[in-house]
């Protein structure tokens, strides 16, 4: 169970992307991108959660989490779109601050219908 002194983290994301789209000889629409940008926290910078650690003492723990206020951001990614609604998406996102870094990769598959 987790509880939060402030549940809401807002942000403000401005980012440039720059992209184009050309299809293949098999008719698959492709668009390759790149984003770049940065990230600013527009409220507190600390983030406090209670863990109930349950099974050892039963007493909440405090945690703090230091928000960095302005990380870059970074972003590059491919869409495909093939013929019958079928689409595939690849993406990688990545941040970087004074004092962390993120980086995650995700994939989707998606099917009109």
């Amino acid at each position: 169970m987790v509880s939060s002194d402030e549940p809401i983290l807002v942000d403000l994301h401005p980012r440039l992307r720059i992209g184009t789209e050309y299809r293949n000889n098999d008719g698959v629409l492709i668009r390759p991108f790149f984003e770049a940008g940065m990230r600013f926290a527009l409220n507190d910078e600390e983030l406090e959660q209670r863990f109930v650690s349950g099974a050892l003492s039963g007493e909440a723990l405090k945690m703090a989490i230091n928000r960095e206020d302005t990380p870059a951001t970074v972003g590059l990614g491919l869409q495909a779109f093939f013929g019958n609604g079928i689409e595939a998406k690849l993406r990688y996102d990545s941040s970087f601050g004074k004092d962390s870094r993120g980086h995650a990769l995700s994939v989707k598959i998606g099917v009109s219908f």
